[in-house]
Order: C-alpha cells, then sequence, then structure tokens
C-alpha cells in the first residue's frame, strides 16, 4: 500500500493516496514513510494540522532517531524552521545517552 500511496501521491490523486497511506498505517502503525508520506500530503494539500498530527504520531509511535530525522526534514520542506529546530533538540536529548552506550 505504501508504494501505491507513494505513486498516487507524484501523480496528485491524492484522494486515493490518502486512502493507501492509511491502508499501510492499519497494517504497519509504526511504518515512518507512511507517515511522512501522509504529512507530505496533508501539506500539499493545504491541511497544515492534519501534517503536524501526522507528524506526532510518528514520533509518538516510532519513537528513533530515524524518526526524529525525518521529523526535522518534514518541518524544514512546510517552512517551520522553528519546529525543525526543536525536534532537533528533542532528538538529541533523548538518544544523547544512548550514544554513549553504544547505540545510534
Amino acid at each position: 500500500h505504501y508504494y501505491a500511496a507513494d505513486t498516487l501521491a507524484r501523480l496528485e490523486r491524492y484522494p486515493e493516496a490518502e486512502s493507501e497511506f492509511d491502508e499501510e498505517l492499519r497494517y504497519f502503525p509504526q511504518d515512518i514513510r507512511a507517515r511522512g508520506g501522509l504529512a507530505m500530503l496533508y501539506q500539499a494539500g493545504g491541511r497544515p494540522d492534519e501534517a503536524a498530527k501526522a507528524v506526532a504520531d510518528m514520533l509518538r509511535l516510532s519513537p528513533t532517531p530515524e524518526s526524529y530525522a525525518l521529523a526535522a526534514r518534514l518541518y524544514t520542506m512546510f517552512g517551520d524552521r522553528q519546529q525543525a529546530d526543536a525536534v532537533r533538540a528533542q532528538s538529541r536529548r533523548a538518544f544523547a545517552d544512548a550514544k554513549g552506550k553504544g547505540r545510534p
């Protein structure tokens, strides 16, 4: 469903893409690619509040360094430099101890 959603979004067939992203997330709720794609879809469709919720859900359901990096990139693309910086700061705080223990 992810690849169908991504393709449909690139073709600007947003309602169909949203359905496919939703279906992907029904089976794989922690899929950060699908959550990021859904956030971009919402932002492109003029739904910034839903885009922000998709990013927040991604960080809540999959709080990994990769999720935080993607969230910062998304907020930068959305033109919200302040939120991107805040996410980077959260990531540094959350994963500072892990780096010292040989983890990412």
